[in-house]
C-alpha cells in the first residue's frame, strides 16, 4: 500500500478529525467518506489496489486515458472506443439498440472467419509500456475468449532513419468472463519505445476496459540518442581527407533588405557586415514579402534563421539537408 493515493487518503481523514468536535464520532464517518465512496464508484478500484503489490506497473499512469483508436476491424455490437472510458462500465438488463442488448464496451460480431479482431491505438506520446489490464466487465457468455497484445516501437536507426516494426508484448491469454486480467509486458521490451498499442480479440466477443500501464518517454531525448548513434557510424565511414580545398574563403555575407539594391551595395561596402539576429530576421522575412507578395499575411516556418532546423534525412551524401533553410540564395550546387 505504499502508494500515494493511500498517503492522500490518510492525510484526509487525519485532517478532518482534528478539525471535527469530537473525533470519536466522526471517525467512522470520515473513513466511510474517503475509503468506501471511491471503491463503490468503482468496483475494480479495490481490485486493483490490493494486486498493485503483485503487479507494481498499477502504480504507473494509465496512458490509455489519452490514447485514440486509429483502426478497429469490427465493431458490430459496440464501438472500440468504449474500451478506453474511465470509469467503471454500466450494465442496463433489457435495454435493447439497433444492434440488440446494450453494452458499455468493445464486441465484435460472432463467427470471425479472420480470426482475430484487433484494435489499434495510438498512444498520445511515445512510451515505455509495463503492464496491461483487459477487464470483460458485465460480457459474460458473449466475451472475448482471449487476448494478446502487440506493441509498434522504434527499433533502431539505419542512415538517419527510423524504423518501426511491431513486437508481442502479451502472448495469448485465456479470459474470463465478467473479469479483470492483469498481464505484464514482456520484460526485454521495457526499455522499448512503443507509439502504437494493438489488442487482438480472440477470436471474437466482447472487451469491456482496455488500460495501458507505463510513462511517457522523452521523444527528444529518444530521437537524439538514434540519430547521435548514427551519426556516429557515418562519421566513421568518412575518408580521412574531406572537406574544401586549402586556402578557400568564402565571399563576405551581405545581407539582403528590403530596400533592395541600394542597401546591398552599401553592406558590400560595410565588408559584408552582419546584422544583429532580430534585424536578420526582419531583414528575412520583409525580403520574402518583397521578392514574393503572395507571402504577405503569411508566416515562412522552416528559415533556419527564424529556427528551422532538421532532425533527420535518408540521405546527406553530398551536403547537409540543413542547407536548404539558409536565408541567403545558394552559393552554388554544393549550397543546398
Amino acid at each position: 500500500a505504499h502508494t500515494k493515493n493511500a498517503y492522500d487518503i490518510a492525510k484526509g481523514i487525519v485532517h478532518e478529525l482534528c478539525l471535527s468536535p469530537d473525533p470519536v464520532d466522526y471517525f467512522t464517518v470520515l473513513t466511510t467518506k474517503h475509503l468506501l465512496a471511491p471503491f463503490r464508484a468503482n468496483p475494480r478500484a479495490l481490485l486493483k489496489f490490493e494486486k498493485a503489490a503483485e503487479f507494481p506497473f498499477l502504480r504507473a499512469k494509465n496512458l490509455a486515458l489519452e490514447s485514440s483508436v486509429v483502426f478497429v476491424t469490427n465493431e458490430s455490437f459496440a464501438p472500440a472506443r468504449t474500451l478506453l472510458k474511465n470509469y467503471f462500465p454500466v450494465f442496463r438488463p433489457k435495454t435493447f439498440g439497433a444492434a440488440g442488448q446494450v453494452y458499455d464496451g468493445w464486441e465484435t460480431a460472432r463467427h470471425n472467419f479472420k480470426a482475430p479482431d484487433y484494435v489499434i491505438l495510438r498512444l498520445a506520446r511515445p512510451a515505455r509500456v509495463a503492464g496491461f489490464v483487459v477487464d470483460t466487465a458485465h460480457f459474460d457468455g458473449n466475451h472475448a475468449n482471449g487476448a494478446s497484445i502487440y506493441g509498434l516501437v522504434q527499433s533502431r536507426v539505419d542512415h538517419q532513419r527510423v524504423e518501426q516494426h511491431w513486437v508481442q508484448l502479451v502472448v495469448y491469454q485465456p479470459l474470463q468472463g465478467n473479469t479483470a486480467h492483469f498481464f505484464r509486458a514482456d520484460p526485454k521490451y521495457a526499455d522499448s519505445i512503443v507509439t502504437e498499442i494493438k489488442l487482438c480479440n480472440h477470436p471474437d466477443g466482447g472487451i469491456a476496459r482496455f488500460e495501458i500501464y507505463g510513462e511517457y518517454a522523452s521523444l527528444g531525448k529518444v530521437t537524439n540518442e538514434l540519430l547521435l548513434n548514427a551519426a556516429a557510424k557515418w562519421i566513421q565511414t568518412l575518408p580521412d581527407k574531406r572537406g574544401l580545398p586549402e586556402g578557400y574563403k568564402p565571399d563576405p555575407v551581405v545581407e539582403v533588405t528590403a530596400e533592395g539594391d541600394e542597401a546591398d551595395e552599401e553592406a558590400k561596402m560595410q565588408g559584408g557586415h552582419r546584422h544583429s539576429l532580430v534585424e536578420r530576421q526582419q531583414s528575412y522575412i520583409a525580403t520574402l514579402h518583397t521578392r514574393f507578395p503572395r507571402t504577405r499575411g503569411l508566416s515562412e516556418l522552416a528559415a533556419a534563421i527564424l529556427g528551422g532546423r532538421v532532425i533527420a534525412s535518408s540521405s546527406s551524401h553530398y551536403s547537409l539537408p540543413g542547407n536548404m533553410l539558409k536565408a541567403h540564395r545558394a552559393i552554388n550546387m554544393g549550397d543546398g
